[in-house]
């Protein structure tokens, strides 16, 4: 296969914390946000996706006029993503040495570029896998609950229990047709739940 691609995404953050105290409790509150643009034309799928001419060997290159290849194959404008991912922070010290807390967060994560802006095809031309630009982010919203006890002046206990949920995940979606070949195409559909419970003794 050979794969080519050259994009041009761009990428906005912003972040914002603050932190309480009141009456022995501890509060980080922040909140992230995030813009990302593809900053690109990409493939109308819904009109190439069963175009034997886009995906099969009857794929002709136009390296040397784009211009054709985007009268010939529609191509739109890719959307961006807009993300805004609450943090919260609690902690509440019961003794001296001992404190309970509690954790919560939303984060995102991108796919490797190649999801999103690859075009890989075989040495026929026939198409093999090609990108998605409009892919989800993978999204993680987190849960955790802790204990920490100090044993002495050396030793620690911790105990923690978390949950976390992860959806649009990276995975790809094969297509195949009667006409003969297949291609994969970049998608967001893997999902996970993930329980857990911690126990560390350390000193």
């Amino acid at each position: 296969t050979n794969t080519m691609w050259v994009q041009n995404p761009f990428q906005i953050d912003f972040y914002v914390q603050d932190k309480l105290e009141y009456e022995g409790f501890v509060a980080t509150v922040g909140l992230r946000g995030e813009y990302w643009d593809p900053n690109c034309d990409w493939y109308d799928m819904d009109s190439v996706r069963w175009d034997e001419e886009f995906f099969g060997d009857l794929y002709k290159p136009y390296a040397f006029d784009d211009s054709l290849e985007n009268e010939r194959f529609p191509r739109r404008r890719a959307k961006g993503q807009f993300h805004l991912m609450p943090r919260l922070g609690i902690s509440h010290p019961i003794t001296e040495t001992s404190k309970l807390y509690f954790n919560y967060g939303h984060m995102y994560q991108k796919m490797s570029p190649d999801y999103y802006f690859q075009m890989r095809r075989y040495g026929d031309y026939s198409l093999a896998w090609i990108g998605n630009p409009e892919a989800q982010f993978e999204r993680t919203v987190s849960y955790e609950l802790g204990f920490d006890q100090s044993v002495g002046q050396d030793y620690l206990i911790h105990v923690a229990a978390y949950y976390k949920d992860k959806s649009n995940q990276a995975t790809t979606t094969t297509y195949r047709s009667i006409a003969g070949g297949n291609y994969s195409v970049s998608d967001d559909r893997v999902y996970q739940d993930i329980r857990g419970l911690e126990v560390t003794f350390k000193k």
